[in-house]
């Protein structure tokens, strides 16, 4: 009788085992629990198809943020271009989306709005002087309209903005007097490590201003261009004299370190 009870024990224990239940009796789920929000990417924030019409838009992006407070991320991929062409980011929502922005002070490491249509030059002020006052390390406006008027308020920002490491501005139509504005306003950032100017039309009269503020970035470990020949020389020679040739970059080469860790 002893050895019959004995052997059901063993055989509820391996049952119990092989059909998923708990050594308590209560059945165990088949897989873990689905995590918290957020504590998958503790910190990141990121939406998709994004379009701020108004500044009651940006109130879902706020409450994320809030939610992953501190936010060391923010990812905001542009809506599809409508046969209007209609913006991602007007005026008026840009001053709501810069103060949720703000609120990421001291702990934001990483924005990326990419593939956005912003309304004018004022829309992307608003966002820009948010993003230097939340000392964001790395900017990520690829594929978004910042146009020549874009390009050149964007300078005016990066002139105090001796927090960023990384700017990504490939595809930004900000041509060649905006790369010439930009690449001026960055000639003391001696903390940028990655600039990106490819696919803007830039020429020769913006690699020479380029060239000029090439020995100011100290730090600089890549600089994607696009190949205009002859036009690049100072550049190159620019980037010799400091012995760092290696890091220019020219049309599609890979962008290798784009998965980063956010807090990196």
């Amino acid at each position: 009788e002893f050895r019959r009870v004995l052997f059901r024990s063993a055989r509820v224990f391996f049952i119990g085992v092989e059909g998923g239940f708990s050594f308590a009796g209560a059945a165990a789920s088949s897989s873990a629990p689905a995590p918290a929000f957020g504590s998958a990417n503790a910190g990141l924030v990121k939406k998709d198809n994004v379009s701020l019409r108004e500044a009651a838009d940006v109130a879902e992006i706020a409450r994320l943020i809030e939610l992953q407070k501190p936010a060391q991320e923010v990812r905001l991929d542009g809506a599809p271009v409508d046969f209007d062409e209609t913006p991602t980011v007007t005026t008026e929502a840009s001053g709501a989306l810069g103060e949720a922005l703000r609120g990421c002070r001291g702990s934001l490491r990483r924005l990326k709005l990419v593939g956005h249509r912003f309304e004018d030059a004022d829309a992307v002020t608003k966002v820009l002087l948010a993003l230097a006052a939340a000392r964001c390390w790395r900017s990520y406006l690829t594929n978004s309209n910042l146009k020549v008027e874009g390009g050149r308020a964007l300078a005016s920002v990066l002139r105090g903005f001796s927090a960023l490491r990384v700017l990504r501005l490939e595809d930004c139509e900000v041509e060649d007097a905006g790369c010439a504005a930009i690449a001026e306003a960055l000639g003391q950032s001696a903390s940028l490590e990655e600039l990106d100017l490819r696919n803007n039309d830039m020429e020769s009269d913006a690699a020479q201003v380029l060239a000029r503020a090439v020995p100011g970035m100290k730090a600089l470990r890549a600089l994607k261009l696009d190949d205009i020949d002859e036009g690049l020389d100072p550049v190159i020679e620019a980037l010799s004299g400091m012995d760092k040739s290696d890091v220019l970059k020219l049309d599609d080469d890979d962008d290798d370190d784009d998965d980063d860790e956010i807090g990196r």
